[in-house]
């Protein structure tokens, strides 16, 4: 991290939200928390892909078995979420929330609300980076398929996952995940035929005004 810089810029992955809780509680820190959250079953359609695609050697057997992950993953989840209400109540200011489904359909939209939160200026430069990144416009077209890359045609991918985890997959992870899905404003699919048929029926619900 550089001292010299007026800003910095953490990226924590894997960690239990409220652990930020000393964080934000220090106001001589000035932190300001940017919470990203997915849509579980996207993010088991993911692991499963992920750990059945790209480099299974270097994964331990079973990690990327949703059956096995599904009740730690939503309890993660629960936790997560009554982090957030806690953080929303007490630090209103300091705290936000970001659905990375609106981050894909809406990129520069989002983009904008997240500087303005963390009161940084949007600039061309930025602008430019957000199109570069969130429209596949790259030379190398192979870039986009990796599941590593920072390169996607965000709206095209962000509900990719409904082609590949299969329905009865879905139905456990709605039954267990069922209180975060509402939570966070995303629709539960009640049969087969909404999930493959009807693309018109949409995962994604407005985003609730509270959690």
């Amino acid at each position: 991290m550089c001292v010299a810089s007026p800003i910095n810029l953490v990226k924590v992955v894997g960690e239990e939200l409220g652990t930020a809780e000393h964080f934000l509680h220090d106001t001589q820190l000035n932190v300001r928390l940017v919470h990203l959250v997915r849509d579980p079953r996207a993010l088991l359609a993911s692991r499963l892909k992920t750990g059945k695609d790209f480099w299974p050697w270097v994964l331990a057997p079973g990690i990327y078995d949703a059956d096995k992950n599904l009740t730690s993953v939503c309890s993660r989840y629960q936790q997560d979420l009554t982090a957030a209400r806690s953080f929303l109540r007490l630090y209103p200011h300091r705290y936000t929330l970001v659905r990375y489904e609106d981050l894909a359909l809406h990129p520069e939209s989002e983009v904008r609300r997240l500087y303005t939160f963390l009161h940084l200026p949007y600039t061309a430069k930025v602008a430019n980076a957000v199109f570069t990144h969130t429209f596949g416009f790259v030379a190398d077209q192979s870039i986009l398929v990796h599941p590593f890359s920072t390169f996607k045609n965000s709206s095209a991918t962000v509900f990719a996952w409904r082609k590949s985890l299969p329905f009865t997959k879905v139905e456990k992870i709605q039954e267990e995940c069922a209180s975060v899905l509402e939570a966070y404003g995303y629709r539960m699919f009640p049969s087969p035929r909404h999930y493959h048929d009807d693309l018109q029926y949409t995962s994604l619900l407005p985003l609730p005004s509270t959690l």
